[in-house]
């Protein structure tokens, strides 16, 4: 089984504690180097302040849409966030 979160120095009962990975840290991205080029890797910043899934992916795609996808990933970005207006908000 792979560990996605290999590396990640904090834990989910004591988030406070949470230590940004330095890039040879971090975890290993499968397809392409859009994450692993970033300082701050998306996954760190959506673990370290427990955010949710909806939440997690608007990050992951506003961080990633420059290099990757470009304007799709910000209609997935959209997409989520009305999915938040709607599921968490009672708005359509």
């Amino acid at each position: 089984m792979i560990d996605i979160f290999k590396g990640i120095k904090h834990s989910i009962e004591n988030p406070i504690n949470f230590t940004p990975m330095i890039p040879n840290e971090a975890p290993e991205q499968v397809g392409g180097s859009h994450y692993t080029d970033m300082k701050i890797q998306p996954i760190e910043f959506i673990e370290a302040n427990n955010l949710g899934f909806m939440e997690g992916n608007i990050i992951k795609y506003a961080t990633r849409h420059k290099a990757k996808n470009g304007a799709e990933d910000i209609k997935k970005i959209i997409h989520y966030a009305k999915l938040i207006l709607k599921y968490q908000y009672g708005e359509e």
